[in-house]
């Protein structure tokens, strides 16, 4: 009977394997970097090439993070997954070859700083321009979008 499926010759136990050793590495993983917005840079040591081969991800990986890039940066960058770009980041972490160097903004922050930005020069405008209501009513828009402190 042809139901249109393939059928494959899979070993389930080594798949499973694999999920639960991805799962524990992902712990330990974002213990270190608990986001992938996380930003790296390189530290005064050296890969040795004796360590990883120049063609391979973690060579890759270290030449990429210059203290620019985040973690998802590099993954685009180097077309491979989060887990796979992490998993290398975390190595040379251990080895010492790597320090945080900070977190890039979630992109929707960045776009809500952007607009108060904008706002706050439009305020600053129309003071200069002595249209105080309109100065005001800005401001006070600015300020309700302010977290409670």
């Amino acid at each position: 009977m042809d139901d249109g499926l393939v059928s494959t010759d899979l070993d389930v136990t080594s798949l499973i394997m694999e999920g639960v050793r991805r799962k524990d590495e992902w712990a330990r993983i974002r213990s270190i970097f608990p986001s992938d917005r996380i930003v790296l840079s390189k530290t005064e040591a050296e890969l040795d090439p004796s360590v990883a081969n120049p063609h391979s991800l973690l060579w890759r990986a270290y030449e990429l993070f210059d203290g620019k890039k985040s973690l998802a940066d590099a993954a685009l960058e180097l077309h491979t997954t989060e887990f796979l770009v992490s998993e290398a980041a975390y190595k040379l972490h251990d080895r010492g070859l790597l320090q945080l160097s900070g977190e890039k903004a979630r992109p929707e922050e960045k776009a809500y700083a952007e607009i108060q930005r904008k706002l706050l020069t439009e305020a600053a405008k129309a003071l200069e321009e002595k249209k105080y209501d309109e100065a005001l009513n800005l401001y006070r828009y600015l300020q309700k979008g302010l977290p409670d402190d």
